[in-house]
């Protein structure tokens, strides 16, 4: 009889953001440009969007326009560029509004994660979501 060994892992990316989303419903998850995402995967970084920032549209300007949530910032977990490790995180904040609330946050992660997570303020002004057809334009 052989003794049969099975392991499972989730990577940095999954298991932080099902924290994330468990701890702060009012964050959603893009790509690193901005792109909205519901599916988590193995990414050196997750893009954080402002999940109640959309301003409500008519069902006649939803016909005409896409109603954009701010893009909040993104997490590194592995960019050389940016000094970022598995045990040392960065998260590049896009707009002075969201300094207070992701440091909030960042301090959570720190604690759930045992990591350090230095926040770099990358734009005074706000950044918002993008779709991957602003890429046609």
């Amino acid at each position: 009889m052989t003794d049969t060994k099975v392991s499972f892992a989730e990577t940095l990316a999954i298991k932080v953001g099902r924290f994330l989303r468990k701890e702060y419903p009012n964050i959603a998850f893009a790509s690193i440009t901005g792109v909205a995402c519901q599916a988590l995967s193995k990414d050196s970084a997750i893009g954080l969007l402002d999940a109640d920032s959309a301003p409500q549209l008519s069902r006649w300007q939803k016909i005409f326009r896409h109603s954009r949530r701010r893009f909040m910032g993104v997490l590194w977990f592995s960019n050389e560029a940016r000094s970022a490790t598995h045990s040392k995180w960065m998260l590049e904040v896009y707009g002075d509004q969201d300094v207070a609330f992701l440091t909030g946050v960042a301090e959570r992660l720190a604690q759930e994660f045992d990591a350090s997570v230095h926040l770099k303020l990358v734009s005074e002004s706000a950044r918002y979501e993008t779709s991957p057809s602003d890429d046609d334009k």
